[in-house]
């Protein structure tokens, strides 16, 4: 065969300079001329370099019709004959020069592409997988069946409580008010519509319950004091009464009723319990925890304040908020308050001011 890149000894033997390479590595630093076995220096061999690079030669390649110089027969294998047959970089397999390039761009399973929904990089072979199982804007039967499909990213809210599909286990609507009912959303209709009378009852109860569980806060304020205040000269007990009101809606009716006692200088105010529109609704007794204070009219005063706790509504005064003694005008709370001279100090503008909280009940 021709010699590549050949080197002369100076024994006057040629050699490739790979060759000649090789020898050297196994024989330490010092190249013996592989034909007369003498120690030797080695030089580029221009002319038969040139001599070799001269000759006609063929491609190896059947198909191939190419002829040239020799020196030309490389770059011909490496760059341009169309038969020589390379391997793909990402299957590895070996294909024609001439169609490498179409199966790297359109046919080799591993070559990278993008999903045409999602857009995300991935392999060819998977992108089947990847829509069946991953990609969130595949389209996917709903899982319950109830003949939609939604982007697979959707169909979860599709399914959820507050979704679309009538195939979702839901609560009924009236669960707050106490309905347990677990039903499939397309017969929630049909439920609702059986149920009328049973979930107006629930929620009248949980109206009555939440309005229960906030306080309850009534003020009462008393105008031409002293004109109240001088009858007390000639009278052992003077009574006033306030409005009606009702604690909270349903709840019972009552007024308040304050009493100055000039036998023994004292005031007191008291809860009066009276029939009332919602007594029908109403849990009895009605027990709750009450304050009633007389307020200090002054910036930063401190009121006067006497409560009633349930425990001691229900021990003293058992039947004083029950709907058969409601007409009796029961009066429950504090008969000495404050005393005559104590009240002086709250008095502002010739009028004092009676504040009731009752309490969650």
């Amino acid at each position: 065969m021709g010699l590549k890149d050949p080197q002369l000894t100076s024994c006057g033997h040629r050699a490739c300079s790979e060759c000649f390479a090789k020898l050297k590595f196994r024989r330490g630093s010092t190249i013996s001329c592989p034909v007369c076995r003498t120690e030797t220096d080695l030089f580029l061999d221009t002319a038969t370099n040139r001599e070799v690079l001269d000759l006609p030669v063929k491609c190896n390649q059947p198909e191939c019709a190419w002829t040239g110089e020799a020196r030309d027969w490389e770059r011909h294998r490496d760059v341009k004959c169309k038969h020589v047959r390379l391997p793909c970089a990402s299957c590895g397999d070996k294909f024609l020069r001439s169609d490498l390039n179409f199966h790297e761009q359109f046919q080799c399973p591993k070559r990278k592409v993008q999903c045409k929904r999602c857009q995300i990089e991935l392999i060819h072979e998977n992108v089947k997988n990847h829509c069946e199982t991953e990609c969130p804007n595949a389209l996917v039967p709903c899982p319950q069946q109830c003949g939609e499909s939604y982007l697979r990213c959707k169909i979860d809210e599709h399914m959820s409580s507050s979704g679309s599909c009538p195939m979702s286990i839901i609560e009924c609507s009236f669960h707050y008010a106490g309905c347990s009912s677990m039903l499939k959303r397309q017969s929630l209709d049909k439920h609702l519509q059986e149920n009328v009378v049973r979930h107006l009852s629930m929620l009248s109860t949980k109206f009555q319950e939440e309005l229960r569980s906030i306080d309850f806060t009534y003020h009462w304020r008393i105008r031409d004091w002293a004109e109240t205040f001088n009858m007390t000269k000639t009278e052992h007990s003077v009574e006033l009464k306030s409005d009606l009101f009702y604690i909270g809606q349903p709840g019972p009716n009552a007024m308040l009723k304050l009493t100055l006692n000039s036998d023994i200088n004292e005031v007191g105010v008291c809860l009066i319990p009276t029939e009332g529109k919602y007594d029908f609704s109403i849990p009895w007794p009605f027990q709750a925890t009450f304050s009633i204070a007389i307020v200090d009219q002054r910036d930063n005063g401190r009121d006067v304040v006497q409560t009633m706790t349930k425990k001691t509504l229900k021990e003293k005064h058992p039947h004083a908020f029950m709907p058969s003694h409601l007409s009796a005008s029961l009066a429950t709370g504090f008969h000495r308050l404050i005393s005559f001279d104590g009240l002086r100090n709250f008095i502002k503008d010739d009028s004092i001011l009676v504040k009731l909280t009752v309490y969650r009940w």
